[in-house]
């Protein structure tokens, strides 16, 4: 087979239209409808009973976290060793990331 030189150059003799490509649809059914929009009340109720869901270190955590302590003077403050606070730190998300979606 030959080469062609250009790749403006005519085809070659013999070589007929290029294939159709043929369309593959990777999602083939539709997505879910949107979930409908939560209430003022929902969304603080949800909230509650994320917040609710602590334990006393997580809350105190949380608490000195959302008073816009670093995480350095969290430690301190809180008195606890630096994998001890990332460890209640993950939990505490984890417990408010589930009631605010409502898997608490």
């Amino acid at each position: 087979m030959k080469h062609r030189m250009s790749r403006w150059a005519d085809p070659l003799p013999g070589s007929g239209p290029p294939t159709p490509v043929t369309h593959i649809d990777l999602y083939p059914t539709p997505l879910p409808p949107p979930s409908p929009s939560l209430t003022r009340e929902e969304n603080l109720a949800r909230v509650q009973s994320g917040f609710a869901s602590l334990d006393e270190a997580e809350l105190r955590v949380a608490l000195l976290w959302l008073t816009g302590l670093t995480f350095d003077d969290l430690c301190v403050r809180a008195g606890m060793r630096d994998d001890l606070v990332r460890k209640v730190w993950s939990q505490m998300r984890r417990k408010l990331r589930d009631g605010v979606k409502g898997n608490a």
